[in-house]
């Protein structure tokens, strides 16, 4: 039981309680919290072995609501710089089907049926219905470090690559990506503030201050011929493809 409780506290925080999941015994790491995952193995053993009621448990708690931006964190890191204590947040990545999904969610493409066969990449459903190849790993997601399907993988690597941001900036599926989320915000709207709102809205999910919002106005809104100033398509897009490629849009903190 305090196996799989673990996996589900290292899929909620990026750590397990244990960091050597697939270890427990001698060669393995202690918990570095015995006391909470010996409780909260009690509590879903009364609970009659729910996982939906587990992940209530942590996803309801005051640890699993912090922010990664702690008032004295340069203190806490020289007593805790491993990050165990759980004192904050940790600032992570979305994972590799997390991107994919969060940018089609963003442009409103996001198939949400439930069940079925797997599909082709191309298909709009949710990653978790994609199909994996051992044989092909170019996709966007294998960039991102899905696991490759050959073994079991306890714990994913999180690289930083270029290859990375070159898929982000150039590959073809996250263009068609960012013209969708263009698309939308325009057919929303004609404002160009509307328009820019709406797009930090889907993709950073909060509202763009003051200066973001002149800055990003500067660059999509151009003048016709006869100098009436108008939302330019191609510069929506580019502006999109941005949001798309940001560290806010890309990283949980």
């Amino acid at each position: 039981m305090r196996v799989i409780v673990n996996r589900i506290w290292q899929w909620r925080f990026g750590r397990g309680l244990v960091s050597t999941p697939n270890d427990f015994g001698r060669l393995g790491q202690p918990p570095s919290h015995p006391a909470l995952l010996e409780w909260l193995t009690s509590r879903f053993i009364a609970d009659g072995f729910s996982l939906k009621q587990l992940h209530k448990q942590m996803v309801m708690s005051a640890t699993w609501r912090q922010s990664a931006n702690h008032p004295d964190a340069e203190l806490a890191q020289q007593q805790d710089p491993a990050d165990e204590l759980l004192w904050r947040s940790r600032v992570h990545r979305l994972r590799a089907e997390e991107i994919r999904d969060a940018m089609l969610a963003a442009c409103g493409t996001l198939d949400l049926t439930m069940g079925g066969p797997s599909v082709d990449a191309k298909q709009p459903r949710r990653g978790l219905y994609v199909k994996s190849y051992r044989n092909r790993n170019d996709t966007l997601l294998h960039q991102f470090d899905m696991a490759n399907g050959l073994e079991r993988v306890s714990v994913r690597n999180t690289t930083t690559t270029p290859t990375q941001a070159l898929a982000m900036f150039n590959g073809d599926e996250v263009l068609s990506r960012a013209r969708k989320l263009a698309e939308r915000v325009q057919q929303e709207g004609t404002d160009p503030a509307a328009a820019v709102r709406q797009a930090i809205r889907l993709t950073w999910c909060r509202e763009p201050t003051d200066d973001e919002l002149t800055r990003s106005l500067a660059f999509v809104v151009t003048k016709d011929t006869s100098g009436t100033p108008q939302l330019d398509s191609q510069r929506m897009t580019d502006f999109c493809h941005v949001l798309l490629n940001s560290g806010e849009f890309l990283y949980v903190d």
